[in-house]
């Protein structure tokens, strides 16, 4: 019987995943999070900085350090993160590399019955769909999980400001971010216990494909003339 696991338990397993392979893409996450929260905090200041020296008469040259101090922060900011995403890459690809080694291990181990069994076969055409996917969930995470952060982090941060100023807004914000999340909550959870009907499409996708480039077949597919057959699916 397959065994689920919540999101809880599948963070906890990519964390210790990359710490155990590849610590530099936890920081990498981690330094992304930080970047991206310092971009977003001068461009929430550099208005009412660019404001509040232009009211209290300071002078043009004090209005251009203003300026010019937020554009090259904002400008360093995005240099450098763009520069740990490149460098990240890498270490992403080598983790989703490596668990492509151990489903295709797994697979090449198990005892022989397994290997026609239409369950087994259906799991590892969902690895192999989620694996060979760039996007898919093993790099994705580690975007999502440096969003989760920054998303948080950036929701204490700025409520907190905001309840310096306004309480009743501050109220409203956070009412209105419990009230998005259980909106969206549904939705993701319909996708997740959908996804094995989605596998099972993408299984005879994936047949296909392989049938198409399977030589031995080449002489059946111009005998019978299938190949329309195999375009049209």
């Amino acid at each position: 019987k397959e065994k689920k696991y919540n999101i809880w338990q599948n963070s906890v397993y990519m964390l210790k995943y990359g710490a155990e392979n590849r610590k530099s893409v936890i920081v990498f996450s981690l330094l992304m999070c930080l970047l991206a929260l310092a971009s977003n905090f001068l461009g929430l200041f550099v208005s009412p900085a660019v404001v509040s020296s232009i009211e209290n008469g300071k002078g043009l040259g004090n209005l251009l350090l203003t300026v010019l101090f937020f554009s090259v922060g904002l400008i360093l900011i995005s240099g450098l993160s763009t520069y740990i995403r490149r460098v990240g890459d890498s270490g992403r690809v080598y983790l989703r590399v490596l668990m492509m080694e151990k489903v295709t291990l797994k697979f090449m181990t198990t005892s022989y019955p397994n290997t026609e069994n239409s369950e087994i076969l259906r799991k590892r055409d969902r690895c192999k769909e989620t694996l060979f996917d760039a996007n898919g969930a093993p790099e994705a995470f580690w975007e999502v999980i440096s969003a989760v952060l920054l998303n948080v982090i950036g929701f204490i941060s700025y409520t907190f400001i905001i309840s310096n100023v306004d309480l009743i807004l501050a109220a409203v914000v956070a009412v209105s971010t419990i009230v998005y999340f259980l909106l969206l909550r549904p939705l993701n959870e319909w996708w997740y216990k959908n996804y094995d009907e989605k596998s099972e499409y993408m299984g005879r996708f994936y047949w296909a494909d392989d049938a198409a480039r399977d030589n031995a077949l080449a002489k059946d597919v111009r005998m019978f003339s299938m190949q329309g057959w195999l375009r049209s699916i």
